[in-house]
């Protein structure tokens, strides 16, 4: 990295809302007899861009009136975003899948086959040359993908591999002097192979698989993955595949992988960490339901929880003004793989992953409950930058919009039915934010580069509320909210720290991590987010950790992150 003198900071536009405590899931939760509407008026802070289903550069619109539209859905994500925050709701929408990322120590070479007794390993040495080396006999062509291996066609190598010994060809992806070739010769030591390992090593595969039409060089991985799918369907025991694996304090083996500096799929999955966390992930069932999903609802294939709330579209007060158009600049996918991020740190060690931390230079597996989640992930309110319109040389992830600009006013309705009084106060102040004129809601595209800011003002509250008596409605027209102290948003909170509305905040530095152009020249890509995170990661350890929300508002924090040089 470079020197002190070069370095800038920056805010990451995003930060999370730490868990704290247990997840409120109970199962004695009751309805209420409050039934009506609350009147609303959104206005745009910053400019706000929603794309139309048909034309993504257009505004959100319906067909007949081209008059611009939030749905109702948007506000409604918004919204329910906030509230699980404040009243210490699960984390309804998240990744079911599982997080990958590089791995930064060169895994040992082995030899993957089937028995009757099911999967193991042998242990190899490497010979690696960029040139193919004098083989014996010369009947044998080396093809991507191909594993060699034949009683009666033994391949032989001069001086490299005593003659009678076997070697298994192994062609990796296209280095700077050619395509290598690795030839893995068989040791003595042999491992079982857990099945589970060799259904991760099918999701690493997968993983490059998806990956290439973006890189023509993991195409070999596809074949490699067809071969491992015959081992898993034929009865054939004498395939051996060459495969890449990594040992642990106990001496298991564990993330196998078709290279030796390889994407590994971690098996610890963000629902059993929020699980082991606090019973942070999503509700599902109702006799263990948190107090978002008790008033938005949820659905998965067991059971429903039907919703008691409906969002309106909002619709624009009057004729609107619109920013001329822009292009974007591309903002990547979000990172859950990178920990130092994601994740908090763990004690007495500064490199870990999802699955693994190290002793001793040795990897130690990761239960579930040792990693720990940072919170809920929240954008800063910042101002935006003004983006040009590209006509011309336009990258395939930069994206032409025609923003909303900020000033515009829309009315939207909530409506309600079956709320108690407390749930009706939380749901008021989330909307407004306890009442708030310092903060303010994200909606949109755009929302790491400032776009998307927007105030919600409570207009009126109607109520229908049951006469228990008679059954009839009895309706109060302008009712105010009452001051209950548990249906406030903690005016501590980080939640609030997050959602104030400074303008001025970290101004023009508020940007996704990344590295500044050198002097020479280099790719486009030598500067993407991704470059930064690989310049971050050691195998010590992480340089940079994302700072909390408080080390960020703070004027005495120094912690914030660093631009670097090439």
């Amino acid at each position: 990295m470079s020197n002190k003198k070069n370095n800038k900071r920056f805010v990451n536009p995003y930060n999370f809302v730490p868990l704290e405590g247990i997840c409120d899931k109970k199962s004695n939760r009751k309805v209420g007899l409050l039934t009506g509407k609350i009147e609303c008026t959104l206005e745009t802070l910053t400019p706000v861009f929603i794309p139309d289903s048909k034309d993504k550069e257009a505004f959100f619109h319906y067909p007949e009136d081209e008059k611009p539209v939030i749905p109702g859905s948007e506000i409604r994500g918004t919204i329910r975003s906030v509230f699980e925050a404040a009243f210490n709701g699960c984390l309804s929408q998240v990744n079911e899948g599982s997080f990958h990322r590089r791995s930064m120590d060169a895994k040992h070479p082995g030899l993957l086959f089937k028995t009757d007794e099911g999967w193991k390993l042998i242990q190899c040495g490497k010979i690696i040359k960029t040139t193919p080396y004098d083989i014996e006999p010369k009947s044998i062509i080396l093809s991507e993908g191909d594993t060699l291996y034949s009683k009666n066609n033994r391949i032989f190598y001069k001086k490299q591999i005593p003659d009678g010994k076997e070697g298994f060809v192994h062609l990796s992806e296209k280095g700077p002097n050619g395509k290598p070739i690795f030839v893995f010769q068989p040791l003595r030591k042999t491992y079982k192979i857990e099945e589970i390992e060799i259904e991760y090593l099918l999701k690493v595969l997968e993983l490059y698989e998806r990956n290439n039409d973006k890189n023509e060089e993991h195409s070999g991985y596809i074949q490699y993955k067809h071969k491992l799918r015959s081992m898993l369907m034929c009865t054939d025991r004498s395939i051996k595949l060459p495969v890449y694996y990594s040992t642990d304090v106990n001496e298991n083996i564990s993330h196998l992988a078709p290279a030796a500096l390889s994407q590994e799929v971690f098996k610890n999955t963000l629902v059993d960490i929020l699980k082991a966390q606090g019973e942070y992930q999503p509700c599902e069932c109702k006799q263990a339901i948190c107090p978002a999903c008790h008033l938005f609802g949820f659905v998965n294939q067991q059971e429903m929880q039907a919703s008691r709330i409906r969002f309106s579209d909002a619709t624009i007060q009057k004729d609107c003004t619109f920013l001329d158009k822009m292009t974007l600049p591309a903002l990547g996918e979000p990172k859950p793989g990178a920990v130092e991020f994601y994740t908090e740190k763990p004690k007495n060690n500064s490199y870990w992953t999802y699955d693994y931390d190290y002793i001793r230079e040795k990897r130690r597996p990761l239960k579930s409950s040792e990693v720990k989640i940072r919170g809920r992930k929240f954008y800063w309110h910042h101002e935006p930058k003004h983006y040009p319109l590209k006509t011309t040389d336009k990258e395939e992830m930069e994206t032409t919009i025609s923003p909303l600009d900020k000033g515009n006013r829309f009315n939207f309705t909530v409506y309600f039915e079956r709320l108690t009084e407390k749930e009706l106060n939380q749901l008021c102040n989330v909307l407004d934010i306890n009442d708030s004129k310092e903060h303010a809601h994200k909606i949109g595209r755009g929302k790491p580069l400032g776009f998307g800011s927007i105030r919600i003002t409570i207009d009126s509250i109607q109520t229908r509320k049951i006469n228990e008596n008679t059954g009839a409605y009895d309706l109060k027209t302008d009712q105010q909210r009452k001051n209950i102290a548990e249906a406030q948003i903690n005016q501590a909170s980080d939640l609030l720290r997050i959602l104030r509305y400074q303008p001025g905040f970290a101004k023009n530095t508020v940007t996704y991590p990344k590295v500044e152009k050198s002097s020479q020249e280099g790719k486009p890509n030598d500067l993407a987010s991704h470059q930064w995170f690989n310049k971050n990661k050691t195998r010590n350890g992480f340089k940079k950790v994302l700072p909390t929300i408080e080390e960020e508002v703070s004027t005495k924090s120094h912690k914030w992150l660093k631009i670097n040089k090439v």
